[in-house]
């Protein structure tokens, strides 16, 4: 084998990683996307831009402190 060809081999081979990797960077990030859409009130922290855990917090920092009678 020249050296022409191993280093058009090693070109190939390190392209079809390159290609490789970027498809499981692909799916690995619609993977995350799905799960996102699954969690309850990540949909809502795109439109109100707060999180349902915060939103939570402020509510037991509006009602939390009254005293009950």
């Amino acid at each position: 084998m020249s050296l022409v060809q191993e280093y058009v081999l090693y070109v190939s081979f390190d392209l079809a990683l390159l290609v490789t990797i970027g498809t499981y960077t692909l799916w690995i990030s619609r993977w995350i996307a799905t799960a996102r859409e699954r969690i309850p009130g990540s949909i809502g922290n795109y439109v109100t831009g707060v999180s349902e855990c915060s939103q939570q917090r402020g509510n037991l920092k509006d009602n939390g402190y009254r005293m009950q009678r």
